[in-house]
């Protein structure tokens, strides 16, 4: 499969894990009415902690499908595009609900943990195309 592709398999691969992530966050947080009403724990372990993990997952799976770290831009891109995506699109859509800015941030600063620490795992299973002979 060529580079962009490639490129696009990743970000569908990430879309993916987003998709059956907010189905799986949404099916948690299911009858909870407001976020002022959840208590801290339950919100730590049904909204805060599974958005860290997708986070972590979309990158870590686009990682997996774009392995070429011969340019780094373009790895970049291609395995950050939709975590950053679903990140602002998380915190634009609730704006009309009236959701705090706090909570705001949280879910920016979750999303980017989940990415940073996706990314370090993405790194980990990418090569140069010269370590493993041009064959992906």
């Amino acid at each position: 499969m060529n580079g962009p592709l490639r490129a696009l398999a990743g970000w569908f691969a990430a879309a993916a894990i987003w998709l059956v992530g907010f189905a799986v966050v949404a099916n948690l947080s299911s009858g909870v009415a407001n976020e002022r009403t959840i208590p801290a724990f339950d919100r730590l372990t049904r909204i805060d902690l599974p958005w860290v993990v997708i986070s972590l997952l979309m990158v870590l799976a686009a990682g997996l499908v774009y392995r070429d770290l011969t340019r780094p831009g373009r790895w970049l891109a291609v395995v950050l595009l939709v975590p950053a995506l679903t990140t602002v699109l998380g915190v634009a859509a609730p704006a009309a609900g009236g959701t705090s800015l706090t909570a705001g941030l949280l879910y920016i600063v979750e999303g980017a943990a989940g990415a940073g620490l996706g990314l370090f795992g993405a790194r980990l299973v990418g090569h140069r195309e010269e370590q493993q002979g041009g064959y992906l």
